[in-house]
């Protein structure tokens, strides 16, 4: 009973929250908007604007700028094969805040976006480390990693801007081929590979990752010859 109670409060704020705001479920720039402010508000009723994954993307308190609610005044969406991408502006700083929207039945709700991390699983961790190191990006994969991990990182982004322009391209190339990863996970360690090089097979390189304090990170061993992400630097 104290949860039907509960549950019909929830509903009841978001039904007030939507009609005060006055949001058209049929165009993302007013959905976007009107999600922005809310979470700019720390208001919880910003859930009702999210789908599923949405929803899911957002209880792992993501990394979504915020900024004083009442200058954001508007919201342009670009829209392919369903997916609305938009950006809020503006806050503190001209701050933008990108919302990507995909559209259920008639409504338009804010879903999880293509760079989410989910750092309790170690799948989407090791792609993003994978993508960001191909495309040469160390400050981004040190994101991903633990603490001295994150140090190579750091020394590896100086050395890169000796590597030579048809390589990087070539790491590019390779990063939007990655799709997937597997992992086996064994206590508290997983060992995942990333599919798939351009000819379609899983990298020969596995990446190796810890969970520390609940978070899945890439950790490397120095002398293991693991974890690589495409890039040229070890053999340069």
């Amino acid at each position: 009973m104290q949860f039907l109670k509960y549950f019909s409060l929830l509903t009841f704020v978001a039904l007030f929250f939507v009609q005060c705001n006055k949001i058209d479920f049929s165009k993302p720039e007013s959905v976007s908007l009107a999600f922005a402010k809310a979470f700019a508000k720390n208001d919880t009723s910003y859930f009702s604007l999210a789908d599923e994954s949405g929803k899911k993307m957002l209880q792992s308190n993501p990394d979504i700028p915020k900024t004083d609610p009442k200058t954001l005044k508007k919201a342009e969406c670009t829209t392919t094969d369903g997916i609305a991408k938009c950006v809020v502006c503006c806050g503190e700083a001209e701050t933008k805040t990108t919302v990507y929207l995909k559209k259920t039945g008639e409504k338009w709700l804010v879903t999880v976006s293509p760079d989410f991390v989910d750092f309790n699983n170690p799948e989407t961790v090791a792609l993003a480390f994978s993508k960001a190191a191909a495309n040469y990006d160390f400050k981004l994969a040190a994101k991903f990693c633990d603490e001295a991990t994150a140090k190579m990182m750091t020394m590896i982004e100086g050395m890169s801007a000796s590597v030579p322009e048809d390589k990087k391209k070539e790491g590019k190339e390779t990063a939007k081929t990655m799709k997937s990863a597997k992992c086996v996970v064994e206590s508290d360690k997983a060992k995942c590979t990333i599919c798939c090089d351009k000819d379609g097979k899983d990298s020969p390189e596995s990446v190796t990752l810890a969970k520390k304090d609940g978070r899945w990170l890439v950790s490397i061993d120095k002398g293991s010859k693991e974890n690589g992400g495409g890039s040229d630097l070890d053999s340069s």
